[in-house]
């Protein structure tokens, strides 16, 4: 009997020899300007480089339509949120505090704030629309071909399809800053108190992200490039025996 062996979709897809990409859609060298393009292509895309999406574009259509579905779900659900967001902070923006000594939401700073928040919050839902309604007939080839065809047109679209996300993000947390300022001023002691441990799980998820974006490696080999650049030979000499016995203690 003869064996056929099944080949599945994904090997099938790794398998084709894909072009090598184009050197506008790599990062940046330069060490700001690549932590920008990082953290722009992982909030935009979910990867900290173009090498998927590029994969993408020359995958099969099946494949492609099942991304730009994620995609879709994806700012949809922004979207959602981003609409939560609006309804709370325009109430806040026209109500008056109901119990000023629990928390007086009509201060200076915290007003700020909230509106901030939701200007914010309008400006992702307008542009997740518009970034749903040009994804919905998106073609592959005229993506690579025409939208990020150069290096500027490759730094719009990726501040444009990271902007909701991203603008939801600094929206709650300026909102989360606003309330948090409001409650300090309470005269309940446990609002004080409290108002911090709340906050606490959104400065963690911020250093998660953090940690994702930046490469402490890379910007450890950005310094002591700038010290053998800036300190000469001798000095760079002397740094890396001060290393050395600092290891041996």
């Amino acid at each position: 009997m003869r064996r056929y062996q099944s080949i599945s979709p994904a090997r099938s897809i790794s398998s084709r020899e894909v072009a090598p990409m184009p050197s506008h859609w790599k990062a940046p060298e330069l060490l700001p300007f690549r932590l920008l393009f990082e953290a722009l292509c992982l909030v935009a895309t979910g990867s900290p480089s173009l090498d998927e999406l590029w994969r993408l574009v020359h995958a099969s259509r099946s494949e492609w339509k099942d991304y730009a579905q994620r995609c879709m779900t994806t700012y949809q659900n922004t979207n959602i949120v981003a609409a939560l967001l609006l309804g709370a902070t325009a109430t806040l923006v026209t109500a008056s505090s109901a119990r000023p000594e629990i928390i007086d939401h009509t201060r200076s700073s915290t007003f700020i704030c909230v509106l901030i928040s939701f200007v914010l919050s309008l400006s992702s839902v307008c542009v997740a629309s518009a970034v749903l309604f040009a994804m919905n007939g998106t073609e592959p080839k005229w993506l690579a071909n025409e939208l990020l065809k150069s290096n500027t047109r490759v730094w719009c679209d990726l501040y444009i399809l990271a902007f909701p996300h991203g603008a939801v993000g600094v929206s709650v947390g300026v909102l989360a800053i606003g309330l948090i300022t409001a409650a300090t001023h309470s005269e309940l002691r446990v609002v004080r108190i409290g108002c911090y441990f709340v906050a606490l799980p959104a400065i963690m998820a911020l250093f998660a992200f953090l940690h994702m974006v930046i490469d402490s490696r890379a910007i450890a080999g950005w310094i002591w490039n700038r010290i053998k650049r800036n300190k000469g030979p001798e000095r760079v000499s002397e740094w890396k025996e001060l290393e050395s016995d600092s290891h041996r203690m």
